[in-house]
């Protein structure tokens, strides 16, 4: 196939002549119209790596994870938000007796000998309580020893 030079510089698409000859010849020697299946074996590198970590990144997986299925009695919607619209106690909270506070959490409970570790949230003095997290900073506490003695010293 040699070709005369000046043909070459005469025609700018005559470099890619031969390869565009080399794409039809082989082309036409695939006989079948769908593409063939790929091989395991064409498969990029980590590709199975990839598709297990884009599972495992699902946001379907994340949030079942998040979540376990329990049984619940079955609760009146309407009552519920009528008592929270009234801003009343709901009827199944537990009445209980004792001196309740609202402390900053700071102060008592994050340095206290008798707060369980995470991620519980609970008192292991025997008697104390502790009822709720107010807001991110303040607790509300029932019988504790420390809040009673911190109260007793401030009053002196």
């Amino acid at each position: 196939m040699s070709e005369d030079p000046e043909d070459k510089d005469s025609n700018p698409s005559a470099p890619f002549e031969e390869l565009r000859e080399e794409i039809d010849a082989r082309m036409s020697t695939d006989n079948s119209d769908t593409p063939a299946e790929p091989d395991a074996n064409d498969r990029p590198p980590l590709d199975e790596l990839a598709d297990s970590v884009a599972a495992r990144d699902s946001p379907e997986a994340a949030y079942d994870d998040l979540f376990e299925e329990a049984e619940t009695a079955d609760i009146d919607a309407e009552t519920v938000w009528e008592q929270l619209e009234a801003n009343e106690p709901l009827a199944d909270a537990a009445e209980v007796g004792g001196e309740q506070r609202i402390v900053p959490k700071a102060d008592y409970c994050d340095s206290c000998p008798y707060l369980s570790d995470p991620p519980e949230m609970t008192c292991t003095h025997e008697g104390t309580e502790i009822l709720e997290l107010v807001d991110l900073d303040h607790v509300a506490v029932q019988n504790c020893p420390i809040v009673k003695e911190n109260e007793e010293l401030e009053g002196l």
